[in-house]
């Protein structure tokens, strides 16, 4: 399963490369690219003054979307409503994953807004709403990889569920071709020869015209001395305006194509013609560095170390479910390889988040005072002589510092006040280590917290269990390490939180009215219109339309129990969630219609699952308690148990508040373990 493995990271790797190299020009025309670079063969993100890392739609849409696979019960096949569905519970609306540029000029807008409006796919994309121009833009193409690296070495299944991704938002040849970068994906990780490989794509996915546009562009390229004739051919015959719209997906896969013929297999010049080319060139780089990843393999790709060490595998994967937002190529691949497997093989691999699976992976650790050496699995630490080594990841992102670019930075942390960090380490001889977490403290400052010296001789289990907290949120984690090499296993950490959050005034002393929330408040995913801090209590939780959310926390969370005293106004609803994974999947707890209700959302379907009377005014404060314990849910209103019922539908997520249609106060927030029913 090696060879597996490692393609799969290559793609992960591929695609995320290929989208920061050409992010920092798109939308610049192809003389302009010309005329300031050349042909782009290195990062200019600091020479257009951006970053390097940034949120970008490409690697959201991508790895959010295949996740409804799982979501799902990972079956053989999937639909198109299914991910239509999966769409409205992982995007908040005009902030995660899309360009929202409004109804008939972006395909995912109106698509979404199809959704909404109740239109399952494949209506919500089809050309019957939403017009031919609309439904062959290039989106399809872009969110497209997922479904191709979950079916490496086969084909047609790749061929089936990117169709039927990509008709959640598209029509015509835009699906079509999308499917055609899936399949070729599959294809790839056996044929490394790319015409044979892209002639046998064309007879999976048979369409005559997307055939007859590849065997042409294949012609171009074996007529052309040079990519720059090959791309005077794809605009002389096939520009924008002759397909019309803002990003028309016939010119875009021409590029691609192009791209993974001339490069004379080196994955450098893929993404380099891809993003000198023009056009939409984060969106084309990123499929090819995807396909030509997994076809040359790391070895290839490490041609150019700078490729990798520039990047140090960071993503934002920014979507409704906050939690997942943080993350880095190495815990991407192992999600989708466990996936593959158990798709394809009916196994199941499990692994740490931080495993050390691959040749060269980070997680997106840093060392300073020390380098480090791949074992595989496992990472080795090399401390300085006399010094001690910082090697830290972050957990969260640097709320002080940090430019997320176009796009909304949505996310939470990945660990909490009360969860554990643990692992396996091992050391030839006696070594030092110091494990510690960085966060932001009340007057946004960093501030650290150290576990006590444990000294390492020979195989040996980490487990640091945090201590209760505040809910100021944790940005990085790490080992201080000082002398012998220290041999690092894997690691992890989750558990249950231990958090409170109290009133404004004293979880930010310096915080006035009107300013920037604090940095605390920014660890919450808020799906809402305008809510935010609360200088009278803690919260104030508002919303136009149903089913705003406001919640924070990951999928490490399983037995909890959330608390908080709300202050109601004449809102239609008002309540506590737990077991959240995603806008449209959670339990509430919560007041409606002069009732108490304990409910089950999914999808579209809102099950009530107990309910009794219960009386409320507005300007009225209720201390409400929701408890999850395995299947046993449980409400709480002023200290006396009213509701408990029992639903297996879901057993772990986030937790936070739910109002509707109103505007809802809270003071205070206790999120604690729950240990017996």
């Amino acid at each position: 399963m090696r060879k597996l493995e490692d393609a799969v990271y290559a793609g992960v790797l591929g695609k995320i490369i290929g989208v920061y190299f050409g992010r920092p020009v798109e939308g610049w025309s192809y003389a302009r690219i010309q005329e300031q670079f050349g042909q782009i063969r290195s990062y200019v993100h600091s020479q257009v003054g951006s970053s390097i890392i940034e949120v970008d739609d490409d690697i959201s849409g991508t790895f959010t979307f295949v996740k409804a696979l799982r979501e799902n019960g990972m079956p053989s096949s999937l639909e198109s409503r299914q991910i239509g569905l999966h769409w409205l519970n992982k995007v908040i609306e005009e902030k995660t994953i899309f360009w929202w540029g409004g109804l008939f000029r972006s395909t995912e807008h109106t698509a979404y807004l199809r959704l909404k409006e109740g239109i399952d796919a494949p209506d919500s994309g089809s050309m019957a709403y939403n017009g031919k121009t609309v439904a062959e833009q290039i989106g399809s193409q872009i969110f497209i990889d997922g479904w191709g690296l979950i079916n490496l070495g086969h084909p047609e299944m790749a061929l089936a569920m990117a169709a039927e991704a990509a008709k959640v938002s598209h029509d015509g040849i835009a699906v079509s071709m999308a499917a055609w970068i899936a399949v070729l994906e599959a294809v790839v990780f056996e044929e490394k020869d790319i015409r044979q490989a892209m002639r046998q794509a064309n007879t999976i996915v048979n369409d005559p015209q997307v055939n007859e546009l590849v065997e042409w562009m294949i012609q171009v390229c074996e007529e052309s001395t040079d990519w720059r004739q090959a791309r005077d051919q794809i605009e002389a015959c096939h520009p924008y305006s002759r397909y019309g719209g803002n990003c028309p997906i016939v010119t875009n896969f021409l590029v691609i194509v192009m791209s993974c013929i001339l490069d004379h297999d080196d994955f450098l010049e893929a993404i380099s013609i891809a993003t000198s080319a023009g056009y939409d060139t984060d969106c084309n780089a990123g499929n090819v560095g995807c396909i030509e990843a997994i076809r040359l393999g790391l070895e290839n790709l490490d041609r150019h170390a700078f490729l990798r060490s520039q990047v140090n595998e960071r993503m934002w994967v920014v979507s409704a479910e906050g939690g997942a937002t943080i993350e880095n190529a190495s815990t991407v691949a192992q999600q989708l390889i466990t996936d593959a497997r158990q798709l394809h093989e009916k196994t199941q691999s499990l692994w740490p988040r931080y495993a050390f699976l691959f040749p060269g992976c980070t997680h997106d650790f840093e060392a300073f005072q020390g380098t480090t050496v791949n074992r595989v699995p496992g990472i080795e630490l090399i401390p300085q002589a006399g010094k001690m080594m910082e090697w830290r990841t972050e957990v969260f992102y640097d709320l002080l510092h940090e430019k997320a670019g176009g796009y909304a930075l949505v996310a939470s942390p990945l660990l909490y006040w009360g969860q554990r960090i643990y692992g396996e380490v091992q050391s030839g001889g006696l070594t030092e280590v110091t494990l510690f977490v960085d966060f932001f403290n009340a007057e946004e400052q960093v501030e650290r917290f150290q576990s006590d010296l444990i000294l390492i001789d020979g195989k040996q289990s980490l487990n640091w269990p945090l201590p209760p907290g505040r809910g100021y949120p944790i940005w990085r984690i790490g080992l201080l390490v000082k002398g012998q090499p220290l041999l690092v296993h894997h690691l992890d950490h989750g558990g249950e939180p231990a958090l409170t959050y109290t009133e404004i005034s004293t979880m930010s002393p310096n915080y006035t009215t009107g300013r920037a929330v604090p940095s605390w408040y920014r660890a919450f995913t808020d799906s809402t219109r305008c809510s935010t801090v609360d200088h009278l209590s803690t919260f104030c939780l508002s919303h136009t339309e149903d089913n705003g959310l406001v919640y924070i926390g990951n999928q490490d969370w399983h037995h909890l129990s959330i608390a908080s005293t709300l202050i109601l106004t004449l809102q239609k609803t008002a309540g506590l969630v737990l077991r959240l994974t995603g806008l449209q999947r959670y339990y509430a707890a919560v007041l409606q219609d002069q009732k108490l209700r304990i409910v089950c959302r999914k999808d579209r379907d809102v099950q009530i699952l107990a309910e009794c009377d219960f009386a409320y005014a507005a300007d009225q404060e209720v201390a409400m308690k929701f408890e999850a314990f395995f299947d046993q849910l449980k409400v709480s209103m002023d200290g006396e148990v009213c509701l408990i019922c029992h639903d297996s539908t879901y057993s772990c997520g986030a937790a936070g508040f739910l109002v509707e249609k109103g505007t809802v106060q809270a003071r205070g927030l206790s999120l604690q373990e729950v240990t017996h029913a």
